[in-house]
């Protein structure tokens, strides 16, 4: 009985420490600060916003410094300072949504960093700038995530050294971005030192940037915007006219942001029913490729390298076609879009064939087991559907043949 008394006691007490409905809200009360840009989300032209640029006291300062920048490219600042992530999420509807933009350019994780409203991991820092992109992506705002600007301390946390940390939570950023197929804009590479902060030229706090310091940053980002806004005209159809299969490749490795985003394409490949068949294993490891290179050309009756001395080679498995009647299919637009994905990257493809009998080999099999294919997958019948040869082409490709008349025809 004493309980349930003091768990109304506590409900009680909560409720009279709440603003009444229609009660103000002192500035000190509202922890996301709505009231900051509450006036000027009332009267900005909405119909005008390209783009609202979302941080802490960093893009705050950015609009002090050189407004006009904003004003002449439809921009928007909405940054405030000491904000952290999580109250940046809690605001996210008020001062994004509601202004629908057409971009939201997110600059955030200085002040996570330096602890403003307590310990946070990098990953949830992250988690954090993942749910903003994911509610911007809901309401058909394009996200673009910027890099954490350098800093080798900070002038209200002088017991921390945040360069690490930043270049850290950069990493995860930039590859989380790839990973999604969303702009990546890298601020810190342009501005930071050999310590991992910013000269004073940039940033005489060592941590807001100069006016110098913005004008990079703003040639980086109107760069990028250039590429977003080219990329939105539908080069689509232009990159699949463009695409040919590539038979040399240089040496070099392709980057590992490349792959990421070659593999996100084909897992958006379309696939019957949903049900995502389709196994993808990209193998730069040089002892099983030579594996696979000697199956491939025994099967092809050759001595050569039937993968081109790519330096990636991408397989495609999926289920039984007994189990799943539509797997070689399904497997075969993932090829496809991965294809696709990495011309527009700048990288080359070949699609290459005979994985099919490779793994239905005792052989093949312990070559799956061997990449780590699980085995219930494997003894339920997994099949070789085709491969990928991926890298940097060697050379130009060469012009396409024309296309065959009577192609296609339109029957209404």
């Amino acid at each position: 009985m004493r309980k349930i008394s003091f768990l109304f006691l506590s409900i009680a007490m909560l409720t009279a420490s709440l603003p009444a409905q229609g009660q103000s809200v002192t500035k000190k009360q509202d922890w996301a600060q709505f009231y900051v840009f509450e006036k000027d989300n009332a009267r900005v032209d909405k119909s005008r916003i390209k783009a609202v640029l979302m941080g802490d006291s960093i893009t705050e300062t950015w609009w002090g410094k050189d407004s006009t920048f904003f004003k002449d490219n439809n921009f928007v600042g909405r940054g405030i300072s000491g904000q952290t992530t999580s109250e940046m999420i809690v605001r996210f509807r008020k001062d994004v949504l509601d202004l629908h933009p057409q971009f939201v350019v997110i600059m955030a994780g200085t002040n996570d960093i330096a602890q403003n409203n307590g310990i946070i991991s990098k990953d949830n820092i992250l988690g954090n700038l993942k749910t903003m992109v994911e509610i911007a992506k809901f309401h058909n705002i394009n996200p673009m995530l910027c890099s954490v600007p350098p800093a080798a301390g900070f002038v209200w946390r002088k017991d921390l050294a945040p360069a690490q940390d930043i270049i850290e939570l950069n990493k995860m950023i930039k590859e989380y971005s790839v990973s999604v197929g969303i702009p990546y804009i890298d601020y810190h590479s342009a501005l930071t030192d050999e310590n991992g902060g910013m000269p004073k030229e940039y940033a005489k706090d060592g941590v807001h940037p100069t006016l110098e310091g913005f004008k990079i940053m703003e040639k980086i980002l109107l760069d990028t915007f250039e590429k977003t806004d080219f990329a939105m005209d539908n080069v689509v159809l232009s990159s699949l006219k463009t695409r040919r299969s590539i038979r040399s490749y240089k040496k070099q490795q392709i980057k590992d942001e490349e792959l990421l985003a070659v593999l996100q394409a084909g897992t958006f490949a379309p696939n019957g029913m949903g049900i995502q068949d389709s196994w993808i294993v990209a193998v730069q490891n040089e002892d099983i490729k030579k594996e696979l290179i000697r199956m491939n050309a025994e099967i092809l009756g050759t001595k050569s390298d039937p993968y081109y001395g790519a330096p990636t080679i991408i397989l495609v498995f999926g289920s039984n076609p007994e189990k799943w009647r539509n797997s070689v299919q399904d497997g075969s637009l993932v090829l496809g879009n991965m294809m696709n994905a990495a011309h527009s990257l700048g990288l080359g493809t070949c699609w290459i064939n005979r994985e099919m009998e490779m793994f239905a080999t005792k052989e093949g099999k312990e070559l799956m087991r061997k990449m780590g294919i699980d085995e219930k997958l494997i003894k339920e019948g997994l099949i070789g559907i085709g491969a990928l040869a991926i890298g940097y082409p060697e050379g130009e490709p060469r012009a396409p043949k024309p296309r065959k008349e009577n192609y296609f025809r339109i029957i209404k």
